[in-house]
């Protein structure tokens, strides 16, 4: 079974996808909550993939993690300067 995350690594603002092969849905999700407070259930799907590199947890595999973004600029204010506050 593959369990889909999203992940704020390390609450820093920097979200990751995460896909786990194998395991319970609760012990995914404890295992990413060491990693980070904000982990974000997506799905669970009965299929299974094939896959060259991943990182065995015991319970499961990891086996995709991928950098989406930062933090959408609707989540939190933004800090950037514009041409008026920079004068």
């Amino acid at each position: 079974m593959l369990h889909y995350f999203t992940i704020d690594y390390g609450n820093t603002g920097t979200f990751y996808n995460v896909i786990i092969d194998g395991g319970t849905r609760e012990q995914s999700e404890t295992y990413l909550q060491k990693q980070s407070r904000n982990v974000m259930y997506l799905k669970s799907l009965d299929e299974t993939r094939k896959y060259k590199h991943c990182k065995d947890l015991g319970f499961g595999k990891l086996f995709h993690c991928q950098f989406t973004g930062k933090i959408p600029k609707g989540v939190e204010k933004d800090t950037r300067l514009t041409l008026l506050d920079e004068r």
